[in-house]
């Protein structure tokens, strides 16, 4: 399990694939199906108890590798190759154990930031942060919430919490990573891009998702960018 308070971004994000997988899993064994339920098991002993630190902050070794193995699971049930017996599950493993670890000290890197900005946050935003994690977790009351969090070590207090520093985290962001309007030029350079590859409408006709897209990747560009900046102002020990 993740631990609590630890690893706020992290917990809020990959909850609903967690869910969504046991969920699955459970539907499975309901029906009787034979498919194989696949659970990678990492053997704890492999990894030092502090994986990195952050500004002398300890990313534990629990928490790291009980999100390794969900994440590991989840890919392995999608296909991927994570068999440790062959060369290409050994570079796959290396690649998600890196993954994984720039995950736990970016949201690391952000939590600390965050909490030394003064970010208010209103009650509102709190519990449609809240309500919106229910839809999510297709809950429809508090009582039905706090059974899932309890399954993740968590109540809901934790969760208005985490809430609050997701919303913190994202004021910060947008306040830190500047997004301009997709210019015509390059929803053009996209659309003529992925007509080489696809199928599409008339550019005008696709326009508004070009647009979106466009920015998304301003979006992830000025984070890779902030996340080293943040990497070369701070202190980063990896143990690894």
């Amino acid at each position: 399990m993740l631990e609590k308070g630890k690893l706020t971004v992290i917990a809020l994000l990959s909850m609903i694939i967690l869910v969504a997988c046991g969920a699955s899993e459970d539907q499975e064994n309901a029906s009787g199906e034979s498919e194989e339920n696949v659970q990678i098991e990492i053997n704890e002993e492999d990894y030092p108890e502090v994986i990195a630190s952050v500004n002398g902050e300890e990313i534990e070794r629990e928490p790291f590798v009980s999100y390794l193995e969900d994440r590991a699971s989840f890919l392995a049930l999608s296909g991927v190759d994570l068999d440790l017996n062959t060369d290409e599950g050994k570079q796959s493993m290396k690649e998600l154990e890196t993954q994984v670890l720039d995950l736990f000290i970016n949201d690391e890197l952000l939590v600390q930031v965050v909490e030394n900005e003064s970010i208010e946050v209103a009650e509102e935003e709190i519990q449609q942060a809240i309500e919106m994690q229910k839809m999510n977790l297709q809950v429809t009351n508090d009582e039905e919430l706090e059974h899932l969090l309890a399954e993740h070590d968590m109540t809901l207090s934790d969760l208005r919490e985490e809430a609050q520093t997701y919303i913190k985290r994202e004021k910060y962001l947008d306040e830190h990573i500047v997004v301009e309007e997709a210019s015509e030029e390059d929803m053009r350079d996209l659309y003529d891009s992925k007509t080489e590859q696809m199928e599409l409408g008339e550019f005008e006709e696709e326009k508004e998702r070009l647009s979106l897209e466009v920015e998304n990747e301003q979006y992830l560009q000025g984070l890779v960018e902030l996340l080293d900046q943040l990497r070369e102002e701070n202190e980063v020990q990896i143990y690894l």
